[in-house]
């Protein structure tokens, strides 16, 4: 129930509601307040903050602009809007100095904690790099005080594997001490910033820095290392594709935890991810054995046929890759070829190139079985489109020469054979070149195979009857070239031959 009550009649005059407080007529006026009399009632600004007060006293001391009384609040390190590291003349910013050493203020387990916590804030707001700095420095911290305690950088472990160690330079052996108070607080301290900071590595793509702190953690504690260290490692070996590392990582995890769900899902992927490797490293394999296979029952058909194969780069025997005479011809990827390509008495393919010198033109087939003859293969390109355009350089009936089989001879070279596997000069070797007329009707393989009834020999510079200067005819480049030349044209193209084998 509410209770109402009513006010006295001197109520206002007791309060002082309406009467103003009179201005000082004498002494000077506070330089905190300021006074003004606004619709009877007088007005009290509030008094700025020491520090403020100072400035204002100082700026208008010196004369200063409130720009650059701005720019003075601005390095104090209360008023920052921006870090200006300076005190504006090109010196230290000794106050901004002496709140970062505030940081360092304390015990030091205390400042560690203090470090590891601004690092958690960090992270839960995903600024890797920050918190990798913030680790950082509590780790600092832990280094320096184990510094000035005086202890040694590092301990030698025993060979054995014994939980013995050699401190001080390996002077003395005796058993590891087991750490107590402050000091075990700030190993675990440690292992705690070592694992966060591998944590944040590990989201940077560190891997490397991620692997190293991992380690330094469970060296830190060996015989009770933290699950997670296994963990962040694994995954990091995982990234780097490092598979046999991972799973003995994870293996080791899930000795400390085995129902961790965590490492348990991570030890399903390594698993699988081996599984993916081994059968790419398998069928990697049986590419490889079949390659080999393959161009070794390749080299076994043309050994077992006696072909004699040339390369135009300067000697020597090829297995019928790629030829160097591409700047002329687009070979592709045309290249000696096994119908089985396993079996050395399957047929081979062979790229032939027909070369017509009298028109200054080719052709080019990618694929020829050594069963077939010169004729079958002319009767595809025969007869040849240029003396069939109309208005063309041959369109009269008198200049067609390349019209079918029967109006061309064909013509391929030789080489005496020592000069096939030798290393001799490209200018001295064709020197050494024959040329010889072949039918039409016989057989890729005949023609280029060595044969009881070779084709007579039409021209050629080197000994006859000689056995080590028999001449065959060779695939050059890895194929069989032969000259179309039109039949009345013959003499002309044998004289011309013989004046460019003796240039």
């Amino acid at each position: 129930m509410v209770q109402i009550e009513e006010l006295p009649d001197d109520f206002e005059e007791s309060m002082n509601l309406t009467d103003t407080a009179a201005p000082s007529t004498t002494g000077t006026p506070s330089a905190h307040a300021d006074t003004s009399k606004t619709g009877g009632t007088m007005m009290t600004a509030p008094e700025l903050p020491p520090a403020l007060a100072q400035q204002q006293q100082q700026q208008q001391h010196d004369g200063k602009s409130p720009s650059e009384l701005w720019a003075s609040l601005n390095r104090t390190p209360l008023f920052m809007t921006s870090i200006d590291e300076s005190d504006g003349a090109g010196g230290e910013n000794v106050e901004l100095e002496a709140l970062k050493a505030l940081a360092y203020e304390g015990p030091p387990l205390e400042v560690t904690a203090n470090f590891k916590e601004q690092g958690n804030d960090c992270f839960r707001e995903k600024r890797w790099k920050d918190a990798v700095e913030f680790y950082t420095k509590g780790l600092a911290v832990v280094l320096d005080e184990r510094r000035k305690k005086g202890e040694k950088s590092a301990e030698i472990a025993r060979p054995d594997g014994s939980d013995r160690v050699l401190e001080h330079g390996g002077a003395d052996l005796k058993p590891r001490r087991e750490l107590v108070g402050d000091e075990k607080e700030m190993a675990k301290m440690k292992e705690i910033l070592l694992l966060n900071r591998a944590a944040c590595n590990l989201e940077l793509q560190n891997y490397r820095r991620t692997i190293t702190d991992c380690a330094a953690a469970i060296r830190l504690n060996p015989f009770h290392p933290s699950p997670k260290a296994y963990y962040r490692t694994t995954v990091a070996l995982l990234r780097l594709s490092k598979l046999e590392e991972a799973d003995d990582a994870v293996i080791r995890g899930l000795h400390l935890a085995p129902q961790d769900p965590a490492l348990l899902r991570l030890r399903r992927e390594v698993d699988q991810r081996r599984k993916v490797a081994e059968e790419e490293r398998r069928r990697r394999t049986e590419r490889e054995e079949r390659v080999l296979r393959e161009k070794t029952a390749l080299q076994m058909a043309i050994r077992q046929r006696g072909w004699v194969l040339v390369n135009s780069g300067g000697g020597g025997v090829n297995n019928g890759a790629r030829s160097v005479h591409q700047e002329t011809v687009d070979l592709q990827d045309a290249r000696i070829t096994l119908a089985d390509a396993v079996d050395p008495k399957s047929v081979l393919h062979v790229p032939l190139l027909f070369l017509y010198p009298m028109a200054a033109q080719s052709d080019f087939i990618k694929s020829v079985p050594e069963t077939a003859t010169l004729a079958e293969e002319l009767g595809l390109v025969l007869p040849v489109p240029w003396e069939q355009e109309e208005g063309g350089p041959a369109s009269s009936s008198s200049a067609k020469v390349y019209q079918n089989v029967a109006s061309v001879e064909c013509f391929v070279q030789t080489v005496p054979v020592p000069l096939a596997s030798s290393a001799a000069g490209g200018n001295d070797r064709n020197k050494k070149r024959g040329l010889v007329k072949v039918g039409k009707k016989i057989e890729i393989g005949n023609i280029v195979g060595p044969s009881t009834s070779q084709p007579r020999e039409t021209t050629g510079h080197t000994q006859e009857g000689s056995p080590s200067q028999a001449k065959r005819v060779f695939l050059e480049d890895g194929m069989l070239k032969v000259f179309v030349v039109p039949k009345r044209k013959t003499a002309e193209f044998i004289e011309e031959f013989k004046k460019r084998v003796l240039a």
